[in-house]
């Protein structure tokens, strides 16, 4: 997640073409430490991803959130446990 995250930022600023703030400089070494020899490459690799993304307009949901149910959407607590509030001086 936190590999993504600085993936995303990097293409912004590289996109805004504006200069990474601290912050963004101290995540990307966080997660290219982690990552072993090849963290920045990767690291590369899926900002190359996010730029292509942006530039194409394919932002959206990723397969993982595609394939997530939906049956909560549109329904408060009380309806989607059955419960009614019916009487309940409402």
């Amino acid at each position: 997640m936190r590999f993504a995250l600085a993936a995303q930022t990097v293409a912004r600023d590289r996109l805004l073409g504006q200069p990474h703030t601290a912050l963004t400089n101290r995540n990307v070494d966080k997660v290219i430490a982690f990552r072993g020899e090849g963290g920045r490459e990767q690291l590369e690799e899926e900002v190359s991803r996010f730029v292509e993304m942006e530039r194409t307009g394919q932002r959206g949901t990723s397969d993982a959130e595609a394939k997530k149910p939906v049956y909560w959407k549109g329904l408060r607590g009380d309806q989607y446990y059955g419960r009614s509030r019916a009487g309940q001086g409402e």
